[in-house]
């Protein structure tokens, strides 16, 4: 698994406050994406517009789309008056320079600067499985030989208790034998 770094103030930077707060969840919703995916910051047009729902549902079930209303001019930069799409949002994200547009969609302004590529996360994961299939072949190891152990030192107590039972047996047919002689 891997994280989205984000830097603590990245909710107060000017490109996040000049893009809305739409912007921020489309942008965190876009890390989460691109660090599942591990595409190095590249956002595929068809998923960028997929990332959030656009739509809200109350507890009756009724869907809202959401809408910037608080105004009434509809030539407003910010489109007051119309309904939001994710295409809005993403233009937002792209006049703004968080997100850049490329061939097939677009890139996460300064991804890799923040968070690791994907060559970078491939490694780590291999070097923590072989980390992890050393240690379980060590403690595989471990575990055999704790049980070869036991078993020798199961059948040592029993060799011993076979010597010690003839040894008994043999000094009481002695005794015996001694006190045969004595009567």
């Amino acid at each position: 698994m891997t994280w989205v770094r984000i830097d603590d103030s990245f909710s107060e930077h000017t490109k996040v406050a000049s893009a809305g707060p739409l912007a921020l969840a489309l942008q965190v919703a876009a890390l989460c994406y691109c660090n599942r995916q591990l595409t190095d910051g590249f956002v595929p047009r068809a998923k960028a517009r997929t990332l959030l729902d656009w739509e809200c549902v109350d507890a009756n079930g009724q869907a809202f789309t959401i809408a910037l209303s608080s105004g009434t001019d509809a030539d407003h930069p910010f489109g007051v008056g119309l309904d939001v799409t994710a295409q809005l949002v993403i233009d937002k994200l792209v006049a703004v320079g968080m997100w850049e547009k490329v061939p097939g969609g677009y890139s996460v302004h300064d991804y890799l600067h923040y968070n690791p590529s994907r060559e970078q996360v491939l490694a780590e994961r291999a070097r923590k499985q072989a980390a992890g299939q050393a240690g379980g072949q060590a403690s595989a190891q471990a575990r055999a030989q704790r049980n070869r152990n036991e078993i020798a030192t199961k059948s040592q107590a029993k060799s011993n208790s076979r010597t010690r039972t003839r040894t008994r047996t043999r000094t009481r047919t002695r005794r015996r034998t001694d006190g045969d002689n004595h009567d």
